[in-house]
């Protein structure tokens, strides 16, 4: 997925949703570029955002 929708270089941040299968997000750490640069963004299940099913914990936090 992220190989076919990824735009721009190191210095833009690529955002994707999904489903989550059980996990909120994923991202790779930075210094992980240069060796795979197709890995790179921020990928987020979408429902953890605002209208989304996810709920917290109680603190603030997501279960």
């Amino acid at each position: 997925m992220k190989e076919s929708q990824r735009q721009g270089g190191a210095a833009t941040l690529n955002v994707y949703t999904v489903s989550g299968n059980g996990l909120l997000g994923w991202t790779a750490s930075p210094h992980l570029y240069s060796t795979n640069p197709s890995g790179d963004g921020v990928v987020l299940s979408f429902t953890t955002l605002p209208g989304g099913t996810a709920t917290e914990d109680g603190d603030g936090a997501m279960p």
